[in-house]
């Protein structure tokens, strides 16, 4: 639609240079002045395409098609300068998706990096500390979704594995604070009678 109404001339002129038809009926009936430039152009091979020409005191694209096996070409000459105009509304398209895309992508790091990367990091820095021992666990903040549902799992999870860490240690004192007291039970009467015995035989010694 933006070329349609693009200032052009169109042309059908023959091998020999002749215009026969054309929006300019002042050139009609004449000799083409570019006639040579644009043979020499031109791509036999294809019989269209476009090129650029210094067409009527200004810089223009010439688009050109061959017809009637090549005894005519229909030629038509758009500045360049208004085609360029034409694209302007395009192009301020094209760079304003570009700066949507941009900042879309932005805003898409931000909220992946606030809601996704820095709550896995802290998960991941607290399974750290509990490799160490440590089971000072603290998550702030956490989210309803998927990754704060984890969060809430793995507090539920190192709370139970502390619990039973205690309750394994303290079994473990309680079992050795019995064996401990056994064996004093069984100690108490074997001094006794080595020290009432030691005594006995100091006596019988003094003969008292």
């Amino acid at each position: 639609e933006k070329s349609e109404k693009l200032v052009s001339d169109t042309f059908l002129i023959d091998r020999s240079g002749l215009i026969y038809l054309g929006n300019t009926e002042a050139k009609i009936g004449t000799n083409f002045k570019e006639h040579d430039k644009i043979l020499n152009n031109m791509n036999l091979v294809d019989g269209n395409g476009h090129f650029f020409l210094w067409y009527d005191q200004q810089p223009q694209v010439c688009y050109y098609q061959l017809v009637d096996d090549q005894n005519f070409y229909i030629v038509r000459f758009l500045p360049l300068l208004d085609l360029m105009g034409s694209r302007i509304s395009v192009l301020f398209m094209v760079f304003f998706m570009v700066l949507i895309c941009i900042l879309f992508g932005f805003l898409f790091s931000v909220i992946q990096k606030k809601y996704i990367i820095e709550p896995i990091f802290d998960i991941s820095r607290e399974i750290k500390k509990i490799e160490k021992g440590d089971f000072s666990i603290c998550l702030e903040k956490l989210s309803n979704d998927e990754i704060g549902e984890l969060g809430k799992s793995f507090l539920k999870m190192a709370s139970r594995l502390e619990e039973l860490i205690q309750e394994n240690y303290v079994q473990k004192i309680k079992h050795q604070d019995a064996e401990i007291n056994a064996l004093v039970t069984q100690i108490n009467p074997h001094f006794l009678y080595n020290t009432l015995d030691s005594l006995r035989w100091l006596a019988l010694k003094k003969d008292e």
